[in-house]
């Protein structure tokens, strides 16, 4: 008879050979990999995000883990086949971004004076530039801000439209499908579940409201940026004048979308 010591050595012994006994979450452990470079410059637009989720665990190349991290991220990742047949994880990328002319509301840590910059500009030279986020106790009636350091950016190519919204005050933000506004009802909506009429966040002053909806392919690329901020309204900016929510809200926040993110008092 096989004594109980022996046994429970062989269990232990097969946990610790079989490959997924330990799985490890490598979007956990580095999330930095690839996320300057969307989707590996295969330029896989947000909408494709979930077919490739999908396809990454059925072949082996990410595990449960990894999935339900990348679901949780709105993350979408890359995969090549090795010599012997295996699909090997080589990085992921976040879904949803600017126009790189886009305008943020900007600090420079250097001079402390803030102003409109464009996002291409400040990523060349994001180590100098803070962006202005709403502040953890933020409401619609008391609208505050404070700087924020930036955590990191991302660039690539989008092979769908962008969403352009024109407002009855002037301004003009061209976004991807995915990212997301606040709207003055204090949701969170993303660009493409916008419609005319619907009333925006803006900077200062009333309501901005959508008068024209306009979708145009662009030949550069779109960037992000994600702040150092702890709590979902930390995450939302200011582009061109209106209340954004930043990476984050195409990563780890996207299941807080279509709900109240802050109150009118």
């Amino acid at each position: 008879m096989i004594s109980f010591k022996f046994k429970i050595f062989g269990i232990l012994f097969a946990l610790f050979v079989h490959p997924l006994a330990f799985s490890r979450n490598r979007i956990s452990e580095t999330p930095e990999i690839n996320n300057a470079l969307r989707c590996n410059q295969k330029g896989l637009s947000a909408a494709s995000c979930s077919k490739a989720q999908t396809k990454a665990l059925s072949s082996g190349c990410i595990n449960k883990e990894e999935y339900d991290t990348l679901i949780a991220q709105n993350a979408a990742p890359v995969c090549l086949e090795d010599d012997s047949g295996d699909m090997n994880l080589q990085g992921w990328c976040p879904c949803g971004c600017f126009d790189p002319n886009t305008r943020l509301f900007t600090e420079n840590k250097n001079l402390g004076e803030s102003d409109w910059m464009s996002i291409k500009d400040i990523i060349q030279n994001q180590e100098s530039k803070q962006l202005w986020s709403l502040t953890d106790d933020a409401s619609l009636l008391d609208w505050k801000l404070a700087p924020r350091e930036i955590r990191k950016s991302t660039h690539g190519p989008e092979h769908k439209p962008l969403v352009y919204l024109h407002t009855t005050d002037g301004n003009i933000l061209g976004i991807t499908e995915e990212h997301a506004a606040l709207l003055w009802s204090g949701e969170m909506v993303a660009a493409k579940n916008l419609t005319i009429g619907n009333k925006l966040v803006p900077s200062k002053g009333t309501p901005s409201e959508i008068k024209h909806i306009e979708r145009r392919f662009i030949n550069e690329e779109v960037l992000n940026v994600l702040t150092n901020g702890k709590t979902s309204a930390s995450h939302v900016i200011l582009a061109e004048g209106l209340a954004v929510g930043d990476l984050a809200w195409q990563n780890s926040l996207q299941s807080e979308l279509n709900s109240i993110l802050i109150r009118e008092k």
